[in-house]
């Protein structure tokens, strides 16, 4: 697969890998969780513990954004290397309701583009 890849091969700087590991245990956590919403919640997690990882390298008290989120996020799942992510994306899209701000279907589009960028590295 392609486990060998490091930060700095996404584009990301001044993160180093132990920096990700909570993102990478909640990932990873997503495979033994049994609702769509449980998942969801662990992918939420994750991207919370990425926003926290840019905020204190960078020093500023604001939310990562998405240029730099995105490419922690690949980084994180390829680290986690779940066995049923594809499945796991298409259960959380047809289970959880997202009727109140769009945070849920905005997540599930991070996660395809994910599964097709990381697809395109193998």
């Amino acid at each position: 697969m392609v486990a060998f890849i490091i930060p700095e091969d996404l584009g990301i700087k001044g993160i180093n890998k132990s920096e990700t590991e909570s993102a990478v245990k909640f990932i990873k956590k997503i495979e033994s969780s049994s609702s769509a919403f449980d998942k969801m919640n662990c992918v939420l997690s994750a991207i919370n513990a990425l926003n926290s990882c840019v905020k204190f390298s960078t020093g500023k008290d604001e939310d990562g954004g998405a240029d730099n989120i995105t490419p922690l996020l690949h980084y994180s799942i390829i680290q986690a290397m779940p066995e049923k992510f594809i499945t796991n994306i298409y259960f959380m899209k047809a289970f959880v309701n997202d009727q109140d701000n769009g945070v849920a279907a905005f997540t599930i589009s991070q996660l395809e583009q994910a599964v097709s960028f990381i697809n395109s590295l193998a």
